[in-house]
């Protein structure tokens, strides 16, 4: 065979070695690029999924928040079983917390249950004094606050009802899994019963039932069920640790139109007993004296016949 026959023949090798490499990656391509775009796509949805579900759920922990904090629809001034009154609020020191403008049914019959988170503090003993004052029975939900031991033998003493509200309130701690919400639920039952003699079967979760937690709330339910354990949302909130530091006016009426507005015979009201609220201790005797000034209400500690108020 002659040269030039060689070299066209080797040329034409090299062409159909072309086509068969550019065919194949042809197909390569179709074939891996479409079941990449399906699994980027897929992770994509998931993420989206995931975004979703916690938007939603932040969505409903702001809705509850609201509702808690008082913010519901008013009652019409056409309602025939309700009337507009003018409150106006007196500590037993003299200072003037203000006029209270309340739409309030004309007879109420509710057990109100006071009841006070992240304690003990700096301020247990003003809340101890204001509620021996008027003696009313209330409800502490408290954390591992070891400096305060002593605080929290005078709650005991003085007959108040007394929760957990788990050991460190760190909720990438106490939600972490199981096994770290029955840990950090022991370990502050036990500080409770050492320091005080108190055997708490009362419990309030940080944030609340429904706050997106990193695990499902419903096992801890079920924990606690499981341990005779009842635990104690609320239906009407102080606001008093949400935004800031508000007023005691502003509390005391946020929680006297929130009392007011509450519909079932079960009130459950949240207020903090930390370091940074004293306006909430400073509110409290108005809010006692207008809960007394309510015709068929009663001030109550949480106790075993208490309703339990549930997010979830």
């Amino acid at each position: 065979m002659r040269p030039e026959e060689l070299e066209e023949k080797k040329n034409k090798r090299k062409r159909i070695a072309k086509i068969k490499t550019f065919m194949i990656c042809f197909f390569m391509f179709f074939l891996i690029v479409p079941s990449v775009i399906s699994v980027i796509a897929l992770i994509r949805m998931e993420r989206l999924e995931k975004s979703i579900l916690e938007t939603r759920n932040m969505i409903e922990d702001i809705s509850v928040r609201l509702d808690n904090a008082g913010i519901k629809e008013t009652a019409s001034a056409a309602d025939p079983d309700v009337s507009v009154v003018k409150n106006e609020v007196f500590l037993s020191s003299g200072e003037d917390y203000g006029t209270l403008s309340n739409s309030r049914p004309k007879t109420v019959s509710k057990k109100v249950y006071l009841t006070f988170d992240d304690g003990p503090s700096s301020n247990t003993e003003r809340i101890l004094d204001i509620l021996d004052t008027y003696d009313v029975k209330a409800t502490f939900f408290v954390n591992g606050h070891e400096k305060y031991d002593e605080e929290l033998k005078k709650i005991a003493e003085a007959g108040h009802s007394i929760g957990m509200h788990s050991w460190s309130h760190d909720y990438s701690d106490v939600y972490a899994d199981l096994d770290s919400f029955a840990d950090d639920l022991d370990r502050i039952h036990s500080h409770i019963l050492e320091v005080t003699g108190v055997d708490s079967t009362y419990y309030r979760f940080p944030g609340g039932s429904s706050n997106c937690h990193t695990m499902d709330v419903y096992e801890c339910i079920s924990y606690l069920d499981a341990k005779d354990i009842s635990y104690f949302d609320w239906n009407v909130s102080a606001a008093d640790a949400v935004s800031g530091t508000k007023s005691a006016a502003q509390i005391a009426d946020t929680v006297i139109k929130g009392i007011e507005k509450e519909e079932g015979e079960c009130v459950i009201v949240l207020m903090h007993d930390a370091a940074g609220r004293g306006t909430t201790v400073d509110a409290l005797p108005g809010i006692i004296e207008a809960v007394m000034s309510m015709e068929g209400a009663e001030l109550l500690p949480i106790s075993g016949t208490t309703e339990e108020i549930h997010f979830r």
